[in-house]
């Protein structure tokens, strides 16, 4: 499945399907096949169903009052913006999922995720993307909620790269991924990596610095992560709450999966 077309490139291994192609020509994108790249290219006003060019679904956290829009790209590296909205009140906020919440049974060894993310404040808010089992549940170590992905809560201070199958503590493991600046997007994501050389699955989160257009330079923050990976969640390409009374957006330019994937 894929939002846009690509043509293969790569290599090939003795002309095997297993390899990449290397220009231009018939094959796999990729070695397993999926690839999926939202960039918000598309909308639909109105309602809580197909926005975007995947056809994301709007769910309400906490109360009503939620909105979707399209923001206008700020720089030349910016195309297509989605804005998820919070409501006016304390502890309202929103969810952009795909309504078929499962299509992750585990994050298998070769599968690359990114986002590219900005909020109209770090303070008073709750941000998340990646992968949930709920289609309206926020990502605190105190939720219940599954969760592979970033989250950012005001009440830390930074970006983190989270793996979570449950509630508290032991249930979850963070990397601290660094700070926000309000009106600067980051570029975050994971990579799961063979850890042992027996395929056994770690969750690696990097940064990719996104002001040079030429080159993206990758910083990998902490060590990968083979405890907690949930099994059996869905995309979530944004999630917002407001800890006060005042509303926050979280701005997406794009929303991205590759690699290898359940093929």
């Amino acid at each position: 499945m894929s939002s846009t077309t690509r043509a293969p490139a790569g290599y090939y291994t003795n002309g095997g399907l297993a390899g990449w192609a290397s220009s231009p020509t018939v094959g796999l994108v990729g070695p397993a096949g999926l690839h999926l790249h939202e960039d918000w290219l598309a909308y639909t006003s109105g309602g809580s169903t197909r926005y975007g060019e995947v056809g994301w679904t709007k769910a309400n956290v906490g109360g009503g009052g939620s909105t979707v829009i399209m923001q206008t790209p700020a720089a030349v590296t910016e195309v297509g913006v989605v804005g998820l909205r919070s409501g006016t009140q304390a502890n309202r906020g929103g969810v952009l999922h795909t309504s078929a919440i499962t299509q992750l049974y585990s994050p298998p060894v070769g599968m690359l995720w990114a986002t590219k993310l900005d909020m109209s404040s770090t303070n008073n808010i709750e941000a998340w993307s990646g992968f949930s089992d709920s289609t309206n549940g926020r990502v605190r170590t105190s939720d219940g909620t599954a969760f592979l992905g970033v989250r950012y809560l005001s009440t830390v201070g930074s970006w983190e790269g989270v793996v979570k199958d449950g509630s508290g503590s032991a249930d979850e493991t963070v990397v601290t991924i660094g700070s926000h600046s309000a009106g600067t997007y980051q570029v975050l994501g994971f990579e799961v990596v063979d850890t042992d050389g027996a395929g056994t699955a770690g969750v690696q989160f990097f940064t990719l610095a996104c002001s040079e257009r030429r080159q993206w330079v990758r910083t990998d923050h902490g060590s990968p992560i083979t405890a907690n990976i949930p099994t059996n969640t869905g995309m979530v390409a944004a999630g917002v709450m407001a800890l006060s009374a005042s509303q926050r957006i979280v701005k997406q330019d794009f929303y991205t999966i590759g690699g290898r994937v359940a093929r």
